[in-house]
């Protein structure tokens, strides 16, 4: 009678622990044990590093989990269902413990990652590279159309995102450019009592986005964009 108790116990720790170690794989691919890294780039060295980290302390959680049992049966002689349920507890115990020491760790991982982005580029503005030609869109017309679905009285944010990576700017190389458009925005002002914040600079860096950034609302169609791109396909500029 013992040996099939033993049999049915081994079945179903087994069974859960099959389970466990299948997490990762069961959860979405932009997660990685409970944390979003679709917005972070994981070498897939570390990756399996952190999963053989995980699967190593889980083996060693089931066979604790099993020794629990063999004491339980075997000192304390409770009945099967007792034993099991008392091993089962601790071994998804253990589970919870070690998920979020490896939850931790992804997240010191990520944040880590974010840190350095954000030093790398903490005076940088979010930009996107205009080239024009004149005989298609003029710089006027862009700039109209640029100011239509942008906040210009927004200091250092846009919409839901707040920091001095979110202000509005406006970049060139052209010094010429840059006299135009700070003509522009003298005259635009003329139509507020609230002042234009927009920054106007010279470009000095340009670094792209990252690929999952790139045509994000096409790939993403109810994603979240703080900005309604309708209004820049009005045709209601005036030249």
């Amino acid at each position: 009678m013992f040996f099939i108790n033993y049999i049915l116990f081994l079945l179903i720790i087994l069974f859960t622990h099959i389970i466990a170690l299948s997490t990762q794989l069961l959860s979405s691919k932009k997660y990685f044990f409970g944390v979003y890294i679709n917005e972070i780039t994981l070498e897939e060295e570390l990756k399996n590093k952190i999963n053989k980290d995980f699967k190593v302390k889980l083996n060693i959680s089931l066979i604790l989990s099993i020794i629990i049992y063999l004491i339980l049966k075997n000192v304390f002689k409770l009945n099967m269902v007792i034993d099991t349920i008392i091993s089962i507890t601790i071994y998804l115990t253990f589970f919870f413990f070690i998920l979020k020491l490896e939850y931790k760790k992804v997240k010191h991982v990520k944040n880590s990652y974010l840190l350095k982005m954000n030093i790398n580029v903490e005076k940088e503005t979010k930009q996107r590279r205009i080239i024009n030609e004149d005989e298609v869109l003029s710089l006027n017309e862009i700039l109209q159309r640029f100011f239509d679905i942008i906040n210009p009285f927004a200091l250092n944010y846009q919409g839901n995102d707040f920091g001095t990576q979110y202000r509005s700017g406006i970049y060139a190389k052209d010094s010429k450019i840059l006299e135009k458009v700070r003509s522009f925005i003298q005259n635009l002002q003329k139509n507020f009592s609230q002042e234009i914040v927009t920054e106007v600079m010279e470009l000095k860096n340009f670094y792209p986005a990252e690929s999952y950034h790139q045509k994000y609302l096409a790939k993403n169609p109810n994603g979240y964009c703080h900005i309604d791109l309708s209004k820049a396909l009005q045709d209601n500029y005036i030249p």
